[in-house]
């Protein structure tokens, strides 16, 4: 894109925070008209359930339990997720949605997503239609990549993911449906197609004939804590810096852009980030280790299990989390700024029946939880685990019976609060 070229490009796969659920159970959520039946995960173990009255940064949460109203501080929240929405709004299943005609994914900035069909180009901004007369506003080098229907077809799947893992730092790059790799500058993008100028001039690409756009993208600011990541049911992820939803109505300014038209009942699910919640899978950590019995190496995965794909335990499906191979040690710097860490494991479900670990959690040398005779199928409950005034936590998984064969663990939701 022209302007000023990045310092580095954004990865496009940014790990993405979805904070842990607290507490297991089930519970009838119910709506009213131009209200929204809610479940409210926050610091303490149960959530929140009722009809949201009203919720904002300022004010934090309002929700009608039975006879009362009961108000949230917005440091305690975690996520708010909309009846039947739940937390299974991930960045996979946008690229599963049945989209509308001329729809793609859209990957942002900070780790934002939009199934989003192009509408215009006006002064230096996109202009994307997000379904049920949303719009997103957005200049050219707040978009990461755009990727088509065809970029999720297997017979793709190759040259999408070598193209992808190409960092390209002061062009922009076009893989079309015939394999051809086309470089230049974006300088416009709208309902007909990608204008490219380079070398050769300047000439517009059809979207039809695009499998994945990868920009060079300036980079972006970190949004100032604390701000909403806002879900949408049409299939999008975006970080708003402000919002209030009062009724059936919401206003939110998007990080990089405006956002438009955006309806209650639109929205899926919120994750407050930068209040009392912090994801460890956020972290980077203070170091890694691992140990192989007969000398495969295993790195740490954030957001996937060790394989890279979905993290499944127990039939379940989760986007936060750490994958890890037994015998493996993460450690993170905790500077005894948190009072919990909490989180649930399992073996992945790829682990097949001979998977066995031992898993113990560590804060500053001494164990504070252990379990022997982890096995494939079983997703814990919740642990919950005093890291008062810690310097240290060690996120330990050991060999069990059967030595490492089939040993892909997941640490599931971690989280600290503080």
């Amino acid at each position: 894109m022209k302007g000023d070229r990045p310092i580095s490009l954004l990865v496009v796969c940014a790990a993405v925070l979805i904070p842990f659920a607290l507490g297991v159970g089930s519970a009838r959520v119910y709506s009213q008209e131009n209200m929204k039946g809610v479940k409210v995960w926050t610091v303490a173990p149960d959530p929140v359930i009722g009809t949201m009255k009203r919720f904002s940064l300022n004010g934090g949460a309002v929700v009608s339990v039975a006879t009362r109203d009961v108000t949230i501080p917005i440091g305690d929240v975690i996520r708010v997720e909309t009846e039947a929405s739940g937390s299974r709004v991930t960045r996979r299943g946008a690229f599963g949605l049945r989209k509308p005609r001329g729809a793609m994914v859209f990957a942002l900035g900070h780790g934002d997503w939009a199934v989003a069909t192009p509408l215009e180009f006006v002064d230096d901004r996109c202009t994307l239609g997000l379904g049920g007369g949303v719009e997103l506003h957005v200049p050219l080098d707040a978009i990461v990549a755009i990727h088509s229907d065809s970029a999720g077809v297997g017979a793709n799947a190759d040259a999408v993911r070598s193209f992808v893992g190409v960092e390209s730092r002061d062009e922009d790059r076009l893989l079309l449906s015939n394999g051809d790799i086309l470089r230049g500058f974006v300088d416009r993008l709208d309902a007909t197609g990608l204008t490219l100028e380079n070398g050769a001039g300047v000439e517009v690409v059809p979207y039809r004939v695009i499998v994945v756009a990868k920009f060079a993208m300036a980079t972006r600011a970190r949004p100032v804590e604390p701000h909403v990541r806002v879900h949408l049911e049409s299939g999008a992820r975006l970080t708003c810096t402000s919002i209030d939803l009062n009724g059936g109505k919401v206003a939110a300014s998007y990080v990089d852009g405006a956002l438009l038209g955006m309806r209650s009942g639109g929205v899926a699910r919120l994750d407050v980030i930068g209040g009392r919640w912090q994801g460890l899978s956020s972290l980077r950590p203070l170091t890694y280790e691992h140990t192989a019995m007969l000398g495969l190496p295993w790195e740490y995965r954030r957001g996937s299990n060790v394989l890279g794909n979905a993290i499944q335990v127990g039939g379940e499906s989760f986007e936060a989390g750490l994958g890890v191979h037994s015998r493996s040690r993460l450690s993170f710097e905790l500077k005894g700024q948190f009072v919990e860490f909490v989180t649930r494991f399992g073996l992945d479900d790829s682990a097949g029946p001979m998977g066995d670990v031992d898993v113990s959690v560590l804060v500053d040398g001494t164990t504070r939880f252990s379990q022997t005779g982890v096995r494939v199928g079983d997703l814990s409950d919740v642990i919950r685990v005093d890291v008062r005034q810690a310097k240290r936590i060690e996120l330990v998984v050991d060999f069990g019976k059967n030595g490492d064969i089939q040993d892909r663990f997941n640490w599931v939701e971690p989280g600290l609060i503080r």
